[in-house]
């Protein structure tokens, strides 16, 4: 796989949409506190002012730490992104790059998949980026780490993920599915 700007900029992004969603979260609700906080304040205008403009950027903000993370290694790649290979066997993955390694499944915490990629967590803030593309046989190799780990590949969530109507169809509609089952089974 040949990184690139584009391909960093994306890596930590689901690192941080993976593991740092409680911080997205907070910052969210601080930014609508202060929002709420400008809107209702009338003794002091500048105040005011001044609380709504911060809750703004919190609010609209929330990917700007990764996209930071990404921007400084961006400039420290210097335009040479890596070339990673990799080879994968039954209870570990060989990288070939400038470094040689072999990781075991095992020390894998998290398995994460996008539209065009996979990451192989070996922590909260190292993965290996796979692209979908290059695997021939990637419901294989997917299901071969899955077994290993005894992990399931998993999408990063985003906020949408904890809207009222997204957490509502979760919990409601897994009832739903249940009890028209439960039915079904006395009705025969």
């Amino acid at each position: 796989m040949q990184h690139s700007a584009e391909t960093i900029q994306r890596l930590s992004k689901m690192q941080y949409d993976t593991f740092q969603m409680g911080k997205k979260i907070a910052q969210i609700t601080c930014g609508i506190i202060l929002i709420y906080l400008g809107l209702t304040m009338s003794s002091s205008l500048p105040i005011a002012a001044i609380c709504m403009l911060f809750g703004c950027i919190l609010f609209t903000g929330t990917n700007m730490p990764a996209k930071h993370r990404a921007d400084k290694i961006i400039k420290a790649m210097d335009g040479k992104y890596p070339k990673t290979s990799y080879i994968f066997m039954d209870n570990a993955f060989e990288i070939c790059a400038e470094e040689h390694a072999i990781i075991r499944y095992s020390d894998l915490i998290h398995l994460g998949e996008d539209a065009g990629y996979l990451y192989l967590y070996i922590s909260r803030t190292a993965a290996y980026m796979i692209d979908k593309s290059t695997i021939s046989s990637l419901e294989e190799v997917m299901d071969r780490i899955a077994n290993a780990t005894g992990k399931e590949w998993l999408k990063a969530k985003t906020l949408s993920y904890y809207s009222i109507p997204a957490l509502m169809k979760r919990k409601f509609g897994n009832r739903r599915k249940q009890n028209s089952l439960s039915l079904g089974n006395h009705d025969r």
